[in-house]
């Protein structure tokens, strides 16, 4: 209870005399003053609202005693604000003459801070600085104009977005369309998955017609198509992108603990720094680091020259009978890649083994280094080592990596047709006796019985390509039908909740639709957004049809390697949020102002606001991407993220948060969340 009625009587309590001219107290509306001056008698008294048979002198209005079970002769004091009193009695009504009126909690009133703009909750003699409501009003229409401008920027690129890729706006669809979109997708989609079956059983009656004539015509070239070279092709690309991340999983450990060395400060005489890194030192001193020859580079270079060998060098001995090399050649490299291929994933043992090592000593150093000592170098290898644990926490739990069985059997299979048929293919000088001049150079002549001016072979070669022109159709057909049960499942969606036919579900599932359509018609570059944030680059791509994704790139360490925070799971408009986003983003544009404060609307929701805002939260739609399925964090879950978007003319990223543990909150704006519809 206050205890300066004195101060509070002179301030709070304001009425007329005469119930005729009507009673006027502090903490009021508008609205509640009829209620209190219903209340009042004729004969001067004036009853509590949920208690008629207690009535009160005015004079006990406003006076810092609660005297009403309800509380309601005090709306204009913290006398009654107690957790037994009812929730309307907590509230005080600010009139904020030149602003906007508002309710503030009850509990602020008369606690030394002007909360109203006008101070109202406040003794007159306290003198508090505070924004004066003329001047909360002028802010508040400057940073309203400036909204309405960046939305009707936003809007406008939006709506010119549409009109490019031929997306009309403008379509209405009610539950009796909604309902008919959906039959007509269902059936396209059973029309296309019959189309599919089509294409499928004539690509397998093509495979069996080429794989005839090839045997017939041409037994070794046969013999050669038998092998899965897009299932080596494939398997080369995986183990290489293995084999790099585990080479810069160990040069990035290198480097922190070299870096360390070179800035740490010795003469601090931490002894779990000093011994790790003597020991780091005589290590890399060892014969055998000599020997260790790690690039993650090279190891790129490598997989790209072994795709060109396995995916046109090889198959072209085969289809045309010719080289730039004899055929010792030829099969001598094939044993090289075979060789080179498991030699590489044996050595990841030793590289393993060394990573063991170096991490062994982060690990004592991260632990049980002097805090006290706050050496800059050492702090700054800790937080580095942090972020190389969770960047590779899948390669470090792995702690081994083996040739897959079915690619080596593979490879084994085809160096063994190599080295089988390369002669017969590729006729060299030196069995064959003397040649001319120009076949010396070459060093060989093409099996011309085979493959000169044959017929047979283009033939072969025609029936081969119409294979991958129908595999081209198959993917394409699966891609229309994933798209299709995408829209469908949409539809579905909100067909299934409670009141779909009201207006606003259907216009989310009509604005949906054309942000979807116009993100999968746009080109790669125009769907990703890159932004720095503390120290890191992000890159968001948004389209679903890729699907899009969202990587994290350490701007600290030279030589980082992106971390994937997820892939695109689903997108959805989040009307429930639009009020706190805006809040939020209104708050961060303009930081050195409180008027958000002086914006907060309290409710008799304990602990609630809503926000008096003019609807301006309604310029933007909701939009929102969930990605999911990242890497995974050390001793943590996956990464995941929603991005949120807000109405803008160009794509930015505003703001990036965990909100908990490796779960992004990523804040971004462009003109995909810029409402449509508002006016």
């Amino acid at each position: 209870m206050k205890t300066c009625l004195v101060g509070v009587l002179s301030l709070s309590i304001v009425f007329f005399s005469r119930p005729s001219h009507g009673l006027k107290l502090l903490g009021l509306s508008p609205k509640q003053e009829e209620l209190y001056n219903n209340a009042l008698s004729p004969d001067g008294k004036w009853t509590c609202l949920s208690d008629p048979s207690i009535q009160l002198n005015i004079t006990q209005l406003n006076d810092g005693i609660c005297d009403c079970p309800d509380g309601s002769d005090e709306p204009g004091t913290a006398a009654c604000n107690t957790e037994d009193s009812p929730l309307e009695t907590r509230l005080f009504y600010c009139a904020n003459e030149g602003f906007i009126p508002r309710y503030i909690s009850a509990s602020s009133v008369n606690d030394g801070v002007c909360d109203c703009c006008d101070c109202s909750d406040e003794n007159i003699d306290i003198k508090v600085n505070t924004a004066p409501c003329k001047e909360l009003q002028t802010l508040f229409d400057s940073i309203a104009q400036d909204e309405l401008k960046t939305f009707e920027a936003g809007k406008n690129r939006l709506l010119d977005m549409y009109r490019e890729a031929k997306i009309g706006v403008n379509e209405t669809v009610g539950v009796a369309e909604q309902d008919a979109e959906m039959r007509r997708l269902e059936a396209q989609i059973k029309a296309k998955e019959e189309e599919l079956q089509s294409n499928e059983k004539l690509l397998n009656t093509e495979r069996n017609h080429y794989f005839e004539k090839l045997k017939s015509d041409d037994p070794d070239l046969f013999k050669f198509e038998q092998v899965n070279m897009g299932y080596i092709a494939s398997n080369i690309n995986s183990t290489y992108h293995r084999l790099e991340e585990i080479s810069r999983c160990y040069t990035d450990l290198i480097t922190i603990l070299t870096d360390l060395s070179e800035s740490y400060t010795r003469t601090l005489n931490d002894k779990v720094v000093n011994n790790n890194i003597r020991s780091f030192k005589q290590r890399l001193r060892k014969p055998d680091m000599e020997k260790v020859g790690i690039d993650g580079d090279t190891d790129s270079e490598q997989r790209e020259q072994l795709l060109e060998y396995f995916l046109k060098e090889l198959p072209q001995v085969f289809w045309e009978g010719k080289s730039s090399h004899p055929s010792d050649y030829v099969i001598n490299k094939a044993k090289f890649a075979k060789v080179l291929i498991e030699g590489k994933v044996i050595y990841t043992e030793t590289i393993f083994d060394l990573i063991r090592d170096f991490k062994a000593m982060m690990d004592d150093i991260s632990l049980h280094y002097n805090v006290n000592f706050q050496d800059s170098g050492v702090k700054f290898a800790v937080s580095a080592y942090n972020d190389y644990l969770s960047k590779y926490q899948d390669v470090l739990e792995t702690g081994s990596f083996t040739l897959n069985e079915d690619f080596a059997s593979e490879m084994n299979k085809l160096y063994a047709l190599v080295k089988e048929l390369t002669p017969r293919i590729l006729v060299d000088s030196k069995k064959d006796g003397p040649l001319d001049d120009g076949n010396k150079l070459m060093g060989f002549i093409p099996n011309i019985k085979q493959k000169l001016s044959s017929s047979g072979t283009k033939q072969l070669q025609s029936m081969k390509n119409q294979i991958h022109v129908r595999k081209d159709i198959i993917v394409s057909i699966k891609s229309e039908i994933e798209t299709m049960e995408k829209e469908l499942l949409l539809l579905q969606q909100f067909s299934n909740k409670e009141g779909v036919g009201a207006e606003d579900d259907q216009e989310t599932i009509k604005e949906l639709r054309h942000i979807t359509e116009l993100i999968e018609k746009s080109d790669d570059a125009s769907t990703c957004v890159i932004g720095n944030m503390d120290g890191y680059e992000y890159e968001v791509c948004f389209n679903p049809a890729k699907p899009g994704n969202i990587v994290q790139k350490d701007l600290k360490q030279q030589y980082s390697q992106s971390v994937s925070i997820g892939t695109f799971e689903s997108l959805f408009l989040e009307k429930s949020l639009l009020t706190e986003k805006y809040v939020d983003n209104i708050r961060m544009k303009y930081p050195d102002t409180d008027i958000i404060t002086h914006l907060a609307n309290a409710s008799t929701t304990i602990g609630h606001s809503n926000y008096l805002l003019g609807k301006l939260e309604n310029i933007n739609n909701g939009l929102v991407f969930q990605y999911r399925n990242g890497d995974k964090c050390w001793n943590g879950p996956r990464r995941s993220a929603k991005v949120f978007v807000k109405c803008a003319p160009e794509f930015a990223i505003l703001d990036v948060y965990e909100l908990t543990k490796c779960n992004y909150v990523f804040d971004v704006q462009g003109p995909w969340g810029c409402n449509t519809g508002y006016f």
